[in-house]
């Protein structure tokens, strides 16, 4: 079982370094959201900020399919600021649509202080 679940992390691991491999390379890259996530983090921790920026605009054009509380936590940890500010809008704007088991505490309280002084 272990050996199995280490397997899938190691393989989504390997298929997503490719892609910041080819990225590097080519200067062009594909996305999905699990793609752009990941290559988000990596964009920032290896400071290719026009990679992280093409996550950035891919993650904003998909935001309606994305978990908003995870986004907003990635955003805060890589300063995704664009990314960001339209998550928090759209958890606002949607704060009463959001399923029972969403967990506004597993925001980190400076963007609870940052969503209560949002303004839409």
């Amino acid at each position: 079982m272990k050996a199995e679940i280490f397997h899938r992390i190691l393989k989504v691991f390997i298929v997503n370094f490719t892609v910041l491999l080819e990225y590097i390379y080519t200067d062009e890259v594909s996305l999905s959201c699990d793609t752009a996530l990941f290559l988000l983090k990596a964009a920032d921790e290896y400071l290719i900020p026009r990679l992280k920026h093409i996550c950035e605009l891919f993650l904003i054009q998909h935001i309606k399919e994305l978990d908003i509380i995870p986004i907003i936590n990635l955003c805060e940890k890589h300063e995704a600021n664009l990314l960001k500010k339209l998550a928090m809008k759209q958890l606002i704007k949607n704060i009463n649509d959001l399923p029972e088991k969403t967990d506004l505490g597993q925001l980190p309280k400076s963007v609870l202080i940052d969503i209560l002084k949002f303004e839409l």
